[in-house]
Formats: structure tokens, C-alpha cells, sequence
């Protein structure tokens, strides 16, 4: 009788060790999988909070830009990279200004080639800038290379009451906004006729 309780105490011992080992992987398993799952949910929401605070930058510049806009006078538009940020159209049949690269010369997101709205929202890594570009031109190209820019006809507009308003025509305006880095970027585009 003796033998066979010593016969189980052997089995059953070692057996308790690798369930209780068994159950201590699968928990540490289950921790690692919730904290990945976090970390990856925690980065989506900084990710989504750094496009809308974009977005709201460049929202607030392309408002700027219309209020620019509405003023008695606008103007001169330039056919050359300017920080001014107005604009005639590009003498490409391809290109507007607001298109070019980073590192072209007619790159016009610094503050050598557009308007500074004014203050940078908390949070953002640069404050938002915008451009107007006069569209009521029309670009033709004889030959590559060879494009000019040919004012459309033009209606005058105003009122009774404030006589007639100078600079009638098309406006494009382009705003660009950044996030909490330089990576999250969003371009918003209006018209305005005046």
C-alpha cells in the first residue's frame, strides 16, 4: 500500500507544475496582445487629432484668404514666386503654383511665397499659409515652353449704393494647414468671384 501512494504523488506533482506554467503563458499572451491593441488605438487617435487640427488650420487660412478677398482692393497678382502669395496662373499647362515640390524653385509654402495667416494654433507644427491665384486668365501654349497668359473677358460688378468694384474677377485660394508635425498636412481650395 505504501508503493502505490508513492507512485502517485510522483505523477501528480509535475503534472500541477506545467498546467499552472501553461496557464501563465496564455495569460501573458492575452496582456501582450491588450497592450499592442492599445498602443495601436492610442496611435490612431493622436494620427486623427493631428489631421483635424490640420484640417482646422488650413480651414481658418482659406477663411482668411476670403476675407482678403472681400476687401476694396486686391492685388498686384505676380507671375513670379512672390511672399505676397498672389498670384497669376503658372506659365505651365500642367502646374499650378500650390502643386509644386518641396525643393522646386517655385515651391510656394514658405514664407517666401505665401501668406502667413497670422498665429499658429496650439498643437501645430507650423502656422497655416494660403495663396490666391487670379483665374481669370487663360494659359496657352503656342509650343512648350512658349505659354503666355491671356486675361478673360471681365463684368463689372458693385452696387448703387458703393459705386463700381475694382478687381472683378475669379480667385482660387489654396490653404495649406499642418498638425502636430510637419507629416500631417492638409490643402483646402476655394473660389471666390468678386
Amino acid at each position: 500500500m505504501n508503493r502505490e501512494r508513492t507512485a502517485s504523488r510522483r505523477t501528480q506533482g509535475g503534472l500541477a507544475l506545467i498546467t499552472g506554467l501553461i496557464f501563465l503563458v496564455l495569460l501573458t499572451l492575452i496582456g501582450m496582445t491588450a497592450m499592442q491593441t492599445t498602443m495601436l488605438e492610442e496611435k490612431m487617435a493622436g494620427n486623427l487629432r493631428s489631421e483635424n487640427l490640420a484640417f482646422q488650420a488650413s480651414e481658418a487660412a482659406l477663411r482668411a484668404g476670403e476675407s482678403y478677398l472681400q476687401g476694396a482692393t486686391v492685388g498686384p497678382f505676380l507671375t513670379a514666386k512672390n511672399a505676397t502669395g498672389l498670384y497669376q496662373p503658372t506659365l505651365s499647362a500642367t502646374t499650378d503654383w500650390w502643386e509644386y515640390p518641396l525643393g522646386d524653385a517655385k515651391y510656394v509654402w514658405d514664407a517666401a511665397g505665401s501668406r502667413d495667416y497670422g498665429t499658429t494654433p496650439p498643437g501645430a507644427a507650423n502656422p497655416p499659409r494660403y495663396i490666391i491665384e487670379d483665374v481669370s486668365f487663360l494659359t496657352q501654349c503656342s509650343q512648350p515652353g512658349n505659354c503666355q497668359n491671356i486675361p478673360l473677358p471681365k463684368t463689372p460688378g458693385g452696387s448703387l449704393k458703393l459705386g463700381a468694384v475694382p478687381d472683378v474677377g475669379l480667385y482660387r485660394i489654396t490653404a495649406r494647414g499642418t498638425g502636430g508635425t510637419d507629416d500631417t498636412v492638409v490643402l483646402l481650395q476655394s473660389y471666390y468671384r468678386r
